[in-house]
Formats: C-alpha cells, sequence, structure tokens
C-alpha cells in the first residue's frame, strides 16, 4: 500500500505484471523523479478511501487521527494493529 502516490504507469501485455508509481504534490500531480517501478499481478485503487474502525475500535485497538482529520487504527509498519493482549486472537 502506497498513500500519496498515484499509478503513472501500467505494465503488462495480456495481463499486468508491473505498475509505475509517483508520489504526488498537494496537487494529487505526480512529481517528477520519484517513479518506481513496481513488479506486480493485481492493482487496487482507492481515493479517499476511509476505513472502518469500528471493530478495533469496540476491540479495544489504539486509535490515532490519520492525516485527512479522520480516525484511523495504530498499526506498525506491517499493518499489525496494536490492541490489548486480551483482545488478540490466539495463534
Amino acid at each position: 500500500m502506497r498513500t500519496r502516490h498515484c499509478v503513472v504507469t501500467a505494465h503488462g501485455d495480456d495481463e499486468l505484471s508491473a505498475v509505475t508509481v509517483a508520489r504526488v504534490d498537494r496537487s494529487w500531480r505526480p512529481v517528477p523523479g520519484t517513479e518506481r517501478r513496481i513488479p506486480c499481478d493485481t492493482l487496487a485503487v482507492g481515493c479517499g478511501f476511509t476505513p472502518q474502525v469500528e471493530l478495533g475500535l469496540a476491540l479495544g485497538c489504539a486509535s490515532r487521527l490519520a492525516d485527512d482529520g479522520g480516525l484511523a487504527l495504530t498499526v506498525d509498519d506491517r499493518q499489525a494493529r496494536a490492541c490489548p493482549a486480551s483482545t488478540r486472537p490466539a495463534r
């Protein structure tokens, strides 16, 4: 998942094999020199995505204000949530 980026090129002949993404500025224009090609076979694009936090909050997970001012669950670099040990599922 890449925030503040956009797909500038999709690569592949019969199916997707890679995308080129670039960082965007405050006006959502690609920033020259930030392009990066990423191998992939699936692409999901969202604009203004707002995650549903109700279940995480009900479980007692930590939350924070996101850059857009909305509420988001607190996660680490691997997108793992921060919840009290008593609410974590058994492994």
